[in-house]
């Protein structure tokens, strides 16, 4: 356990000083954010959506860009390990696949909190509500819930994806149905009611902990 965990994190290292260096995810994912809260913003705005109503439509929205950001990360990560080879020099390697799979959720997990973070200041502030409507304790708890869960998810199947003529297309059509849970029941512990706020909590770590399992456990058969 220990051995898997310090592997973990030397590769976690490695993605991390290969995107400081070039930035090349974070850039995707935070123009992705911005493009994305400015057509949306507009449609509301063109639609005369009262004040109250935009309040309740921010969540949604703003899950609706951070969905879309993760894809992007994924589906460029998985680009680079299909060019440089690099994630079959490491099962050659005979590095650990859990830890394979770990470190890269734990690299989609930062860059996709980083666009959460970034669609909760800039799609309130362009709708003309206060960023503390999604920045609060509540909203970054479940962002980062959001978050691993996008992270398992596309870990486990962008290599599948990738191999596929139209990959992104495909890790699209394969991540969307088991998204639509994470995003109900986020939009639930956002904007729903409160009495029933703990059910959702519960099922939002489930999900979560069910992805992540899946995903050590499916990883080994997917990349070899």
């Amino acid at each position: 356990m220990t051995g898997i965990f310090f592997c973990t994190v030397k590769l976690l290292r490695k993605d991390l000083i290969i995107e400081a260096r070039r930035a090349e995810l974070t850039a995707i994912s935070l123009m992705s954010v911005i493009g994305l809260s400015i057509i949306l913003s507009y449609g509301v705005w063109l639609a005369g959506i009262s004040q109250s109503q935009k309040i309740e439509l921010a969540p949604a929205l703003s899950l609706s860009v951070l969905f879309i950001a993760a894809l992007s990360v994924i589906s460029k990560f998985s680009e680079y390990d299909e060019k440089s080879g690099a994630l079959d020099g490491l099962l050659v390697a005979n590095v650990s696949s859990d830890a394979l799979y770990l470190a890269r959720v734990a690299a989609i997990f930062l860059l996709t909190f980083i666009a959460a973070f970034a669609s909760g200041l800039v799609l309130p502030a362009l709708l003309g509500l206060t960023p503390s409507l999604l920045l609060s304790w509540n909203g970054a708890l479940v962002f980062c819930g959001v978050s691993l869960g996008l992270a398992s998810l596309g870990a486990t199947l962008a290599p599948i994806a990738v191999r596929a003529r139209a990959g992104a297309i495909f890790l699209l059509t394969l991540m969307l149905p088991l998204a639509i849970p994470l995003f109900f029941a986020s939009c639930e512990v956002l904007s729903g009611n409160p009495s029933t706020r703990d059910f959702w909590w519960t099922l939002l770590a489930a999900l979560d902990a069910v992805y992540l399992a899946a995903g050590l456990w499916l990883h080994p058969h997917v990349v070899r």
